[in-house]
């Protein structure tokens, strides 16, 4: 374990911009980031828990206490009662993880690809996209309580999930630094064609969608898949009624083309990206330092 001293978090943002981290940990393993904590706590420092960096604007200044990178990995795949469960790293890639369900024909979180961030982002947002959130999968979750610096297990509905939220960025935020997501999935399940959009993206094929069409059919950049203004609400994670003027914001920054009863996707992943930081704007909540949160 390497406790480094001025590292910049520029290049482990999506945006690219910020200063350093007086302190930082790569923490690869659920021990690393125990001792990250103490280590923090003995130096009286701030802690900032950094997962995939999608969602984060960090300012010129940095971060003056210690800059925790999530990075633990692994996937464990086990069968039980009829589903596949699978053990995920907080540290893995979000869509390397999907890739590797969709591989194995697990349904579940097929709708989900392409967006950026790392596993332990996912239960915080309850990430969700095209008719699928992962709170339907999310089995449990390993969190480190820093109340009292102890790993708990946090079961579906002790994480109270609801619309893009969770008792992780709510009513306990900054509590816990997540570890480790254990995913139920539905071996050979059928692919979620839910929304408008995919059924017209499916309509007129001869042959059932599999589960590897589904995911290239949402990660797919070809102007032939265009949203709902309700599915660009999901992305963004916002309710409708706002959906307007970030519509507006998101086609002036080239990300989308605007119709009159759909908007037209142009830069998937772009918008992906951009999107935390679009919703956020036009709430006036873009904090242009690092929040107290996991992202």
């Amino acid at each position: 374990m390497l406790i480094q001293e001025n590292v910049a978090l520029a290049p482990l943002t999506t945006f690219k911009v910020g200063g350093p981290a007086r302190f930082f940990l790569e923490a690869k393993t659920v021990d690393h980031v125990l001792a990250g904590v103490e280590f923090s706590r003995a130096q009286n420092l701030p802690l900032f828990v950094l997962g995939g960096g999608s969602n984060l604007v960090v300012s010129d200044a940095g971060w003056p206490g210690l800059v925790l990178k999530i990075a633990v990995g692994g996937i464990d795949e086990s069968n039980q009662g009829g589903l596949e469960r699978f053990e995920v790293g907080a540290g893995e890639e979000w869509d390397k993880f999907v890739s590797r369900a969709v591989a194995r024909n697990c349904a579940g979180v097929e709708c989900l690809s392409g967006i950026p961030g790392s596993v332990g982002g996912t239960p915080v947002q309850n990430v969700g996209a095209y008719g699928q959130e992962v709170a339907e999968v999310v089995e449990s979750v390993l969190a480190l309580d820093l109340k009292d610096v102890q790993l708990r297990e946090l079961c579906r509905e002790a994480c109270g999930f609801s619309y893009r939220s969770s008792i992780f960025n709510s009513s306990e935020r900054g509590r816990y630094v997540i570890v480790r997501v254990t995913y139920a999935l539905t071996p050979d399940g059928e692919p979620r064609i839910q929304y408008a959009d995919l059924k017209k993206h499916f309509a007129g094929w001869k042959k059932t969608p599999t589960l590897p069409d589904a995911r290239e059919a949402v990660r797919s950049d070809d102007d032939a898949l265009p949203v709902t203004q309700n599915l660009l609400a999901e992305m963004l994670g916002v309710h409708r009624p706002t959906i307007t003027n970030a519509a507006r914001e998101l086609e002036c920054a080239g990300l989308i083309e605007r119709g009159r009863r759909q908007v037209t996707i142009v830069d998937r992943h772009g918008l992906m990206e951009a999107s935390c930081e679009c919703y956020q704007l036009l709430r006036t909540r873009v904090a242009f330092h690092l929040p107290k949160t996991y992202v």
